[in-house]
């Protein structure tokens, strides 16, 4: 059986599934630790970066 992806337009309400995806997909970045240096804190302040910008600027502007 064949598999297929269809990749679909995210919305606002997918932010904070964005968000965490990001935050874990970039927790060993070396930009990101230098912006978030604490590792207790890191995964939950990067989720709220990337939620931020994603609900602000991206999905807003149909920016893909």
């Amino acid at each position: 059986m064949p598999i297929t992806s269809t990749p679909e337009t995210a919305t606002p309400d997918d932010a904070a599934a964005v968000g965490a995806t990001l935050a874990r997909a970039f927790d060993d970045d070396p930009m990101m630790r230098w912006f978030f240096p604490d590792d207790s804190s890191r995964q939950e302040a990067l989720g709220r970066y990337f939620t931020t910008i994603f609900s602000r600027q991206y999905v807003r502007h149909g920016v893909m």
